[in-house]
């Protein structure tokens, strides 16, 4: 069986504002190849499905064919995450279509078509235009023997998206690539070179406008694996595209069952239905720049589509006061639903009288797919008689995509509200928890000629505790006849914790002979009257005394920094601990703290943090870490600083001659040779002193310069040159010798190498 297959894709950049310029890879030929306009087969159907399910899982679809995405490519090139779905358009499909026929039909196998054609000609000439990036894939099959048409494009995608041999991969860069919009999606069957041959390919592009809803209609008979197959593309589908109840787009499915609608962004309902179908299949979408892809499979999509609802009141009936004023009702459905359904609502007079007693009211509810919920409001007249109560009666009527439910109609009751209100006299007060005692007035807000009853009780949401911050017992006021005003007393306990500012709620509830006013519930703020309790460091000496200085080796790894309350607190208590400037160690490099806070739970009057020394090999003075403690909560004040010394416990380093000769011509005036290094780094300044020797057979002040001196050695350096000068003579003469010592250091001691010898060579000739 022979196999070929060719790839390309051109894109248009523009260079400056204005001017587009056209990156082409052939020469425009001067006509176009015969076009033949065909409908979109169901083998065409199926080529574009292949693609588009690669690009909604490219991942899924290399591992379908045992590769890598990225195979043959650098990593990274094609992303795993899903791109756009492509939408079939008539001019690309015309160019594919005519360009494989013309391949069957003339015996060659090209991406220029038998008369000298390219794709941007093709493509241009059947009105796909004002692209910016168009591209195109090729491959056919072919055999003497009789190929299966739906197997072969099959397995023609795979040879594309494999793309074996290929070098660059560009038929498997072509079908995901991101730009890509449209597409023509062609299979073309016939003889080719005496062979019976499949040709399929695509002619992508991307140009300017609205996204498109594309997608398949199918009944999933033949294979029930929820893709489509051929024989499974239902043709003539209704598929209507809507916005709550307005009509955005609307087609019917192709001959293979495929479809496409430009759709400005947005969300929106797609409604699919056929004649013969029990009920329509609707699903919701939101489309933005890219293409979406909904399909319907009436295997599946049936069975998931919810039962036709019916559309009932909440309720049988419904009580409100007369002082409510407009008043909710609310319409439900049984279930939710795809289609939008509404329902009329109306009111007539039962005992009520509408004008005087209450507002007619009447309207239309929509509950658009997904909703079960919607309310109406009747509005309620608060007159001023003394009455029974009275009633309105609501029906449902004429729904649309729904049935009346059981509870079509409902009772309003309209309770009288010529009752005096009940309230506290101020929703809020405060006072210090010294103030013992505490109460709350409740006020009438008219005299009645009853007695009137209300309870009073602890409401949630307070922050005091019953029993412990306050007491107040449940009760009932009771005013007499022409009584307006009682006091609900309770008391305070002052205590010596220092906590947050607390409340207690008091709720009024079930009045008798009156109403709840707007202040059915008070509140009292306890103001805290306590100190907050002082922070400070708790560092002890061997004895057990207090002590602010604390002195640690450096070799200890770590200590605790203890830090104590001077009192247990009632809410959380946050100190912050901080190494302050004026001492010698430095942060981070000789020691670190574990927290820069700790937060003391109530109750708690102990924390620790642990502070990290830093045990480093250099030779150094005694450092300090000054601590320092600050809070928002907490009192700061004595005992709130402390100095940890940190105990050096390295030895100091030996200073010697680096060797203990040396020798140099009398022609150098500077040899350089003469150093003295430290045995290892120092974290001090070292010096030492070094001074010519006379002794034995020497140079002589003619022949060198070395005053006496010291070297300075800045802390971690360890070589020092001592400043010899060479003088140059005109004397032939044997070498001579320079005899130098080592004394007096600082900050180090003497090493075994304290004596240096150089040789002065002469450099003058006999003649």
């Amino acid at each position: 069986m022979a196999l070929r297959s060719l790839w390309a894709t051109i894109q248009k950049v523009w260079s400056n504002p204005g001017r587009r310029v056209s990156r082409r890879r052939w020469r425009i030929g001067a006509e176009l190849e015969e076009r033949i306009v065909l409908a979109v087969t169901a083998y065409e159907q199926l080529f574009l499905e292949l693609i588009n399910r690669a690009r909604a899982n490219p991942s899924a679809e290399a591992a379908r064919y045992g590769i890598n995405l990225n195979e043959g490519l650098p990593a990274g090139t094609i992303s795993t995450t899903a791109v756009q779905p492509l939408v079939l358009n008539d001019s690309l499909q015309s160019a594919i279509q005519g360009h494989l026929q013309d391949m069957i039909n003339n015996d060659f196998f090209s991406h220029t078509g038998s008369n000298g054609t390219t794709i941007q000609t093709r493509i241009n000439g059947s009105g796909y235009t004002g692209w910016t990036t168009i591209g195109e894939n090729l491959v056919f099959r072919a055999s003497t023997a009789t190929l299966n048409t739906e197997a072969t494009v099959i397995q023609e995608h795979q040879d594309l998206f494999v793309d074996s041999g290929i070098s660059g991969r560009g038929h498997r860069l072509n079908i995901l690539n991101p730009n890509f919009e449209e597409t023509g999606s062609g299979v073309r069957t016939g003889e080719y070179k005496g062979m019976n041959a499949v040709f399929s390919g695509n002619d992508f592009g991307a140009r300017a406008g609205n996204s498109f809803l594309t997608g398949v209609v199918i009944n999933d008979q033949v294979s029930s694996n929820n893709f489509y197959n051929i024989g499974e593309g239902l043709s003539g589908v209704s598929i209507v595209v809507k916005s709550g109840t307005s009509t955005v787009a609307s087609t019917t499915s192709n001959a293979a069952g495929g479809y496409q609608l430009q759709v400005p962004a947005g969300t929106y309902q797609v409604t699919f239905s056929a004649a013969g179908w029990a009920s329509p299949i609707t699903k919701t979408f939101t489309i933005s720049t890219q293409n979406i892809k909904v399909d319907a499979n009436t295997r599946t999509d049936f069975a998931s589509q919810p039962p036709t609802p019916s559309v009932s009141f909440s309720a049988s009936s419904f009580t409100f006061s007369e002082a409510g004023g407009a008043q909710v009702i609310t319409v439900r459905l049984s279930n939710a639903y795809n289609s939008t359904v509404t329902v009329r609502y109306a009111t007539s007079n039962g005992t009520a009288t509408a004008g005087s007693d209450y507002t007619a009211t009447s309207g239309t509810l929509t509950f658009t797919p997904g909703e079960t919920s919607k309310t109406f409001s009747i509005p309620i007249i608060n007159d001023v008689l003394v009455e029974p109560s009275e009633t309105i009666q609501l029906t449902l009527s004429a729904p649309v995509s729904a049935t009346l439910g059981t509870q079509r109609t409902a009772t309003v009751n309209i309770t009288d509200n010529d009752v005096p209100t009940v309230s506290f006299s101020q929703t809020s007060k405060s006072a210090s928890e010294s103030t013992t005692s505490a109460s709350f007035t409740v006020t009438l807000s008219s005299a009645s000629t009853k007695s009137v009853t209300v309870r009073y009780a602890l409401a949630s949401g307070g922050t005091a505790t019953s029993g412990v911050d306050f007491t107040l017992p449940a009760g009932t006021l009771t005013f007499a006849p022409g009584e307006v005003s009682k006091t609900i007393a309770f008391t305070i306990a002052n205590d010596t914790q220092d906590e947050n500012d607390e409340t207690l709620k008091i709720a009024l509830s079930a009045p008798s002979n009156a109403t709840l006013g707007s202040v059915s519930v008070a509140t009292y703020t306890i103001v805290d009257n306590d100190a907050s309790p002082a922070a400070r460091f708790d560092f002890r000496t061997a004895t057990g005394a207090p002590t602010s200085t604390v002195d640690v080796s450096e070799s200890t790894s770590r200590i605790t920094v203890p830090i104590i309350l001077s009192a247990a607190a009632g809410r959380p208590i946050t100190v912050n601990l901080a190494a302050v400037t004026g001492g010698t160690a430095i942060p981070g490099t000789d020691f670190s703290l574990s927290s820069s806070s700790v937060t003391f739970a109530p109750g708690e009057t102990s924390k620790t943090v642990t502070l990290n020394i830093t045990n480093d090999l250099l030779n150094e003075a005694l450092e300090t870490i000054r601590l320092a403690l600050s809070s928002t909560t907490a009192t700061i004040g004595t005992g709130s600083t402390a100095v940890v010394n940190l105990i050096d416990n390295d030895p100091a380093p030996t200073v010697s001659f680096e060797a203990a000769t040396s020798s140099g011509s009398e022609g150098i005036a500077n040899p350089q040779s003469v150093r003295v290094k430290l045995s290892a780094p120092s974290g001090q300044r070292v010096t030492v002193r070094y001074a010519f020797t006379a002794s034995g057979s020497t140079a002589t002040s003619a022949d060198f310069t070395l005053p006496s001196g010291t070297l300075t050695f800045e802390p971690g350096e360890t070589i020092k040159t001592i400043p010899l000068v060479i003088i140059q003579d005109q004397i032939v003469e044997s070498s001579e010798l320079i005899r130098m010592t080592l004394s007096s250091p600082t900050n180090a001691v003497l090493g075994t190498t304290l004596t240096h010898v150089f040789s002065i060579l002469d450099d003058e000739r006999l003649t």
